[in-house]
């Protein structure tokens, strides 16, 4: 989680400074795809997280209250 946190920090403060990016790369770069990048990047990542989830053993079972 610290890392996602990091790497979504990160991008936001790359998207405030494009500048840097372009002298980087040498490209131009629409300051619109690197204010939605973030956003892209956490869909996907979590995209990735979902399908590696392991449900419960009991799940679907009704609780049975012992005394």
């Amino acid at each position: 989680a610290l890392s996602a946190c990091l790497l979504f920090g990160f991008l936001q403060a790359l998207a405030l400074r494009p500048d840097v990016l372009e002298r980087a790369i040498g490209l131009k770069v629409q300051v619109q795809l690197l204010d939605a990048l973030p956003y892209i990047l956490t869909v996907i990542i979590l995209a990735g997280f979902v399908g590696k989830a392991i449900p419960p053993r009991a799940g679907g079972e009704p609780y049975v209250k012992e005394r």
